[in-house]
């Protein structure tokens, strides 16, 4: 048989149909590149493309016997990691898988198939269910300790704030903070005791307890409570170990605290003097008692720590402050000019009637006094004002007398004197008699008494005989020149 050159040891190329020589191998390539999507910035990261070289004979099926290495993933804590197939790439080619090791989080990629090339995952995160329901709770406790000595000054020695803070919103959380003990001022020949100073409602806070030590009187404050925000104490000395509050020649030692709705001490006031002495309540300034009604006091051996409840006066803002309990409105009642007339504050709850104080000199137009009430949403009111009209100012009607020209009728009389004689002076003096009628009663209806015409005046009596005689008069001047003339 006939060798080919250069051809393959033992390779026959016969026509023998014993073909031997080599087949040519088909090389198959996959890819995979990893993207990794960082959950706290958003921003996404493509790890190294891995290649596989797989040469095999066509003719036959043969395994893939290659395999893309495990990938090391970060981790985030609180989040879960997610693998999906890179969009634009076939859905159904073979998933990757995760592996969460002690050593870190792994990627396990498949084996290549024939059938498909690409094997592109993304790798996202999302953040632990438990972490979006687990909402934290914050609570805020607060105490202020006041110690009165036995002259009746008030010291507040201690201020203190708490923060609890609990996941979820729990019906009966473990407070696990603590207020710090307070030390007591000592003072010789007295015993402490400890009141409650706020809330209003004392029976739902905790007591404090005072200890005595070898070092001198501990206050222990409780450990606070949902509910309770609020852990104010006051200490009072008392003579000896009588439990009295401290007297000095039988007067006994009083404490007033004044506080807002919110129970915030505004003011504290001692008052000494014996059981059933009044005491001189002194609200504190810029405060006032609801109402207006200052409360009556009285010293009292047996309970010595009185409380005064007060409301912020309302300044020269138009927004009244509001407290738990009571509104404080303001009605305006101003002119129609827009004048502020009054200015008048009402306190109560919403829906309250308010008592309309229409200012001293004025009516509401109508006579309809406005009904208002107490709002807390809207605390101003305007009531519109008139003026009342007095005597003074109600117009005066004066009555119209008849006018005359008394120098025509002069001059008319004056021509004619040398036909008349005497009777021309005498027609000139009655007629001038008859003008200071006319004048002194337009003078008069110019004076500050503008009265009507009264009937039966001697003076209007008069005014009405001068007229007639003017026109008498004027009536025989105009017949004489008629006479003349023809």
């Amino acid at each position: 048989m006939p060798t080919v050159p250069d051809s393959p040891k033992k390779v026959n190329w016969g026509n023998d149909g014993n073909d031997s020589r080599p087949v040519a191998k088909q090389h198959n390539y996959f890819y995979s590149t990893i993207t990794v999507v960082d959950p706290t910035t958003g921003k996404s990261t493509d790890y190294p493309t891995q290649t596989l070289d797989f040469a095999s004979d066509p003719n036959k099926e043969v395994e893939v016997n290659v395999h893309f290495n495990d990938v090391v993933l970060p981790s985030y804590p609180g989040y879960t990691p997610k693998v999906a197939i890179t969009a634009n790439y076939h859905s159904d080619t073979p998933m990757a898988t995760l592996e969460d090791t002690t050593g870190g989080l792994i990627l396990h990629l498949p084996t290549p198939v024939e059938k498909y090339f690409d094997y592109n995952y993304t790798i996202t995160y999302v953040k632990d269910q438990s972490e979006h329901t687990h909402a934290t709770t914050k609570y805020d406790f607060y105490s202020i300790v006041t110690v009165v000595d036995p002259d009746g000054k008030s010291t507040d020695i201690s201020r203190q704030h708490l923060v609890f803070e609990y996941q979820d919103n729990p019906t009966n959380p473990e407070v696990n903070v603590h207020f710090n003990d307070v030390n007591i001022p000592i003072y010789d020949g007295y015993t402490p005791i400890v009141e409650i100073t706020a809330p209003d409602d004392e029976s739902n806070t905790p007591k404090a307890t005072l200890e005595k030590t070898s070092n001198g009187w501990v206050l222990h404050l409780p450990t606070p409570v949902l509910g309770s925000p609020n852990y104010d104490y006051t200490v009072i000395m008392t003579k000896h170990d009588t439990g009295t509050p401290a007297q000095d020649n039988k007067d006994v030692l009083n404490i007033v605290k004044y506080v807002d709705g919110d129970g915030n001490v505004i003011k504290t006031q001692s008052a000494t003097g014996k059981d059933g002495d009044p005491i001189d309540v002194e609200i504190p300034e810029g405060y006032h008692v609801d109402g207006g009604n200052t409360p009556a006091l009285t010293i009292d051996s047996h309970n010595p720590v009185h409380q005064v409840t007060v409301v912020k006066d309302q300044h020269d803002t138009d927004t009244p402050e509001n407290n738990n309990k009571d509104v404080l409105n303001i009605v305006k009642y101003v002119d129609g000019d827009g004048n502020v007339i009054k200015t008048q504050p009402a306190t109560g709850k919403d829906g309250d009637a308010i008592d309309v104080e229409i200012p001293d000199g004025y009516h509401v137009d109508g006579g309809n006094t406005p009904s208002l009430v107490i709002d807390s949403h809207n605390p101003v009111h305007q009531v519109t004002v008139v003026k009342d009209q007095h005597d003074t100012d109600n117009p005066i009607v004066k009555p119209e007398l008849p006018s005359y020209d008394v120098n025509k009728i002069n001059n008319h009389d004056n021509g004619n004197q040398g036909n008349n004689g005497n009777n021309g002076i005498s027609n000139n003096k009655r007629v001038n008699d008859s003008s200071q009628v006319v004048a002194n009663d337009t003078q008069n209806s110019g004076n500050g008494n503008q009265k009507l015409p009264q009937t039966g005046n001697t003076q209007n009596n008069d005014a009405v005989i001068g007229l007639g005689l003017v026109s008498l008069l004027s009536m025989i001047g105009l017949a004489g020149l008629t006479k003349k003339e023809n």
